[in-house]
């Protein structure tokens, strides 16, 4: 068979991508190192002052600077510097430096410098001019290898922590303020703090973590996961030298993409590679370009030939390819005719519906695919394109809920769209489907979360004020029976009085249960009480019977009472819902021992139905739950709870016959221990006579009662209503040499400063100043955990009078 010519049209585009072609080639081929481009001031300037040019480094960070075994300085940076010292013809001097801060302030005072390893970014230095990156790393998650975490936002409550000087803890702090940063001093410091457990995971630059994961043989560490935040590495110097400034940028231009590689496959693990220069990419960019050109030419010499015979092979497998193609998409697609019958359906849209595609074909639409509105569980009408005003239907989409074949409802987002002939006519219609029900699910929950967020935000607040009211409440009711002889009538109603506010402070403690899940504040306490308090106010008001059975001697626990209440309501609440038609829930609880230790053994049993053996294994799940009513979270966060307490709870069911929730709880010592920020022993007055105290609090009625009742104390207070006022107030006594010998400071200013940053900023300036908090209710961990923020005591709201007064004479008497 003779070859048939081109014709001259397709000869002239051969030629001319051919050109093209070879022009590329010849262009990647001849690229050549250019000389250092620099201006005549650039050169003068070079020839002035390059003899007092100096380069500053870190001298430990690897894989950027450091000094080998032998004492010569090394790494990536290092490399670039070997270079630049070529391009200008001279030989640096290095001065190393041990912490970063130390390196900019003497590059402050010396402007002839040259800064390896500058981070650039918005948060870095403004005090030095930065070339363009040399190299863009991500930052990277390290956590030991037992970690599940791959995110940052789930380290919100644990250690995390970052070099103190590096640009990351400025991003941290604007993208996730929530979140505590614990500053090292080094990746080397902060890599071994996560390898034995002092932090839980570190915030890195991901080259140089990697690298020193190898370097120091860190076998249970590894990377997590990668940042969106990237770590910009430049060279640097300081803003009184511009002309030193573009020579650096021009000197970097300058190197060979080929050095350039050479120093990244060094410094780079395989697995880093992909951080290379945008030069290779270019390269690689080039070579896909290239490649590509010889698959269209040898594409378009082939479709010459066998145009004709694909043309018609596709008229002849159109058919085919719509039915795969519809087959193979996840969401469900039916086609009807004008009618509303059904012509066309794949199996995604069958699965859904209930039908075999075989069977719902030719039948009426609204037999096979009934939907019903959300909101009046009404069947929706289909369009009816024989009505005037349906003639010419536009796209609609909508949800609604599919009822399948045999009866399952199930949500849906539902689009429909005409279609049309040559001439523009209604044919049919093709709906396009797909299950929406985990999505809407989800929605739902994120509401609930909202709502619950919410109900926890109120409940604190009204905790918050009506601590206050009742810490008046309690300094007046004390003052009141300080003043009365011990056999006045009147002392018997205002010890009534007391217990009427001892219940409302329990009833406080109920609203707190609706809160943030906080960390418990444990307090050394004889259990038996709390326990039958709290399970008289869960069935209060329920068709339950309670029947309790609590030794008289039961080991005292370390809990949060209020907590501890929380999982006693949580449990028959539970119980109470396990028995529709109501029964009885016993409460137990006996000193029993375990391979731990002592422990003290709770259990809640009900007569109820029981859980089903499928769910046994969920019910501890947040949001899992069988009932038609309750957002699911009761057990979880009981659970949680209890694991704070280091404790444990068990479940034993049957069905039709009830279950028994256990709760086993360490025993403290059997003296009672002293409970955070309380001295129980009796303190003489006297020995804080003359004693001056500052205090911050913003409520009118605490301030009188405490002005009384450190009168009575022979303590001299000063008080202040916002937290600058009280800085200010400390820094003036501070400065006359008579520092207050103690400061009384409120957690919670609404709109101000309260006393956590009021305590930082005066141990900022006295590291021996005594400071005692005081709440009525917060979530700040420095509740919980005061003493790990130099807090010597902290004095929850309501306090009473006996309370208070051995909470300041014991931080009085206190060693510095």
């Amino acid at each position: 068979m003779a070859h048939t010519p081109l014709p001259a049209a397709g000869r002239r585009r051969l030629r001319r991508l051919q050109v093209v072609f070879i022009g590329l080639l010849c262009l990647s081929a001849c690229r050549t190192e250019a000389p250092l481009p620099l201006t005549q001031e650039e050169q003068d300037w070079l020839a002035a002052n390059g003899k007092h040019l100096t380069v500053l480094l870190q001298e430990d960070r690897p894989p950027f600077t450091f000094r080998d075994e032998h004492g010569a300085y090394d790494g990536l940076f290092v490399d670039y510097l070997r270079e630049i010292e070529k391009a200008m013809g001279l030989q640096l001097p290095i001065r190393p430096f041990a912490r970063w801060g130390d390196l900019l302030a003497h590059a402050e005072q010396n402007p002839h410098v040259i800064i390896l390893a500058a981070s650039r970014s918005r948060e870095g230095p403004k005090s030095l001019l930065v070339t363009a990156p040399v190299v863009k790393v991500p930052y990277a998650i390290i956590t030991r290898k037992t970690s599940h975490a791959t995110g940052i936002p789930e380290f919100a409550g644990k250690t995390l922590c970052a070099v103190s000087h590096d640009a990351v803890n400025a991003i941290l702090a604007h993208h996730y303020p929530h979140i505590a940063i614990t500053g090292v001093k080094s990746s080397i410091q902060g890599l071994h703090a996560v390898s034995s457990g002092t932090c839980d995971a570190m915030v890195a630059n991901s080259m140089e973590a990697s690298y020193l994961i190898e370097a120091l043989g860190l076998t249970n560490v590894h990377i997590a996961g990668r940042t969106r935040f990237l770590n910009r590495v430049s060279l640097a110097t300081g803003p009184s030298n511009p002309e030193l400034f573009g020579i650096l940028e021009k000197t970097v231009d300058t190197i060979p993409s080929s050095r350039r590689r050479d120093i990244y496959h060094r410094w780079i693990s395989p697995g880093d590679r992909w951080l290379s220069d945008t030069l290779v990419i270019s390269l690689e960019v080039m070579a896909g370009i290239v490649l590509s050109i010889i698959f269209l030419l040898w594409a378009w010499t082939t479709s010459l030939r066998k145009q004709v015979g694909r043309q018609t092979k596709r008229l002849r497998d159109s058919r085919q390819n719509l039915r795969i193609t519809l087959d193979s998409i996840g969401d469900g697609v039916m086609v009807t005719n004008i009618e509303g019958t059904v012509t066309r359906l794949n199996p995604a849209a069958a699965a859904l519906m209930g039908w075999s595609v075989t069977e719902a074909c030719g039948k009426p639409m609204t037999r096979v695919f009934q939907l019903r509105d959300i909101r009046t569980d009404r069947l929706l009408p289909p369009p009816d394109f024989s009505s005037p005003t349906d003639r010419e239907p536009t796209d609609t989409t909508t949800e609604a809920v599919l009822v399948s074949r045999n009866g399952t409802p199930c949500r849906i987002c539902c689009n429909m769209a005409p279609i049309r002939d040559e001439e523009g006519l209604v044919t049919g219609a093709v709906y396009i489907f797909k299950d929406i029900t985990d999505k809407a699910r989800a929605e739902e929950e994120v509401l609930r979360m909202k709502k619950l967020e919410s109900l926890g935000i109120l409940a604190g607040g009204i905790a918050h004020d009506f601590n206050n009211l009742l810490t008046g409440l309690y300094g007046n009711v004390s003052m009141a029976k300080l003043a009365l002889p011990a056999d006045h009538e009147a002392l018997t109603y205002l010890s009534s009085a007391e217990e009427s506010m001892e219940a409302a402070v329990a009833l406080t403690g109920q609203f707190l249960t609706f809160s943030k899940n906080e960390a418990p504040v444990k307090k050394i306490i004889h259990v038996g009480k709390t326990l039958n308090d709290a399970a008289t106010f869960a069935t209060h008001g329920l068709n339950t019977r309670l029947e309790t059975a609590i030794d008289d001697d039961l080991w005292p626990v370390a809990a949060d009472k209020g907590q501890l209440s929380q999982i006693i309501g949580n449990l028959i609440i539970n119980a109470h819902q396990a028995m529709a038609t109501g029964g009885v829930v016993t409460l137990t609880a006996k000193n029993a021992r375990a391979t731990a230790g002592r422990i003290v053994r709770i259990t809640v049993r009900d007569t109820g139905t029981g859980i089903a053996p499928e769910h046994l294994d969920k019910i501890f799940d947040p949001y899992f739950t069988t009932k038609t009513t309750g957002s699911g979270l009761g057990l979880a966060t009981t659970h949680a709870i209890v694991t704070k307490h280091g404790g444990t709870i068990s479940v034993d069911t049957e069905p039709d016959k009830g279950t028994v929730f256990t709760v086993d709880l360490p025993a403290a010592d059997i003296r009672p221990a002293k409970a955070p920020g309380i001295q129980p022993e009796p303190l003489d007055d006297t020995s804080a006579e003359g004693a001056r105290v500052l205090i911050l609090d913003d409520q009118a009625v605490i301030r009188k009662i405490l002005e009384t009742i450190l009168g009575k104390m022979g303590i001299v207070p000063t008080f202040t209503v916002e937290g600058s006022e009280t800085i200010r107030a400390y820094r003036s006594q501070l400065e006359e040499g008579t520092p207050y010998d103690a400061v009384i400071l409120d957690l919670t200013i609404p709109g101000g400063m309260g006393g956590r940053e009021a305590s930082e900023q005066i141990l900022a300036m006295d590291p021996e100043a005594k400071i005692i908090i005081s709440s009525g209710y917060a979530s700040d961990p420095i509740m919980s955990r005061y003493e790990e923020f130099g807090i010597k005591a902290i004095a929850v709201k309501p306090y009473r009078f006996s309370d208070f007064r051995n909470i300041l004479l014991g931080v009085l008497k206190s060693a510095p």
